[in-house]
């Protein structure tokens, strides 16, 4: 695995020697895969501080009419969906949490979107804004619940 490292670290150089940019990215997303998959299994509040880390080195990137934010968007997604795997895989009680008013409050206002998308005009955008928000809901505010409760627990 080191030598691995190693040969994709001399392969981005030498791709920053004949001014080939995007392969120089390489190390830094071998290092995010790394550190996720750390978070998996290990420590879910890894991948959550690299998510926090990558927000202030986030561009805005447009197709077509859609936009996102690369790599806090995909990242968000990732953490969303590695939090949903963590719940369901562990034995922790989130029950406290789903009762708290904030929730209910947070809740109300997702169905109430639900709602509104139905009716819209444009469904394109509209999935999209559904999709953001449930994996914004989930990668910042339901992790970042997990993520406090594990610190607790140690």
């Amino acid at each position: 695995l080191n030598s691995l490292y190693w040969g994709i670290v001399f392969f981005a150089f030498a791709a920053l020697l004949v001014s080939f940019y995007m392969p120089s990215l390489l190390p830094v997303l071998s290092g995010f895969v790394f550190i996720i998959l750390l978070g998996i299994f290990f420590f879910p509040g890894i991948a959550f501080t690299l998510l926090l880390l990558a927000l202030p080195l986030s561009i805005e990137y447009y197709a077509g009419s859609l936009s996102t934010d690369l790599p806090s968007e995909p990242l968000t997604i990732l953490l969303a969906a590695l939090t949903l795997f963590y719940i369901l895989t562990k034995t922790t009680s989130i029950a406290a949490f789903l009762r708290h008013p904030f929730v209910i409050i947070i809740s109300l206002l997702y169905i109430w979107s639900l709602t509104s998308a139905l009716f819209s005009i444009d469904k394109v955008v509209s999935t999209k804004y559904i999709l953001a928000k449930a994996w914004y809901i989930l990668g910042f505010f339901v992790t970042a619940y997990v993520f406090t409760e594990e610190i607790k627990s140690l």
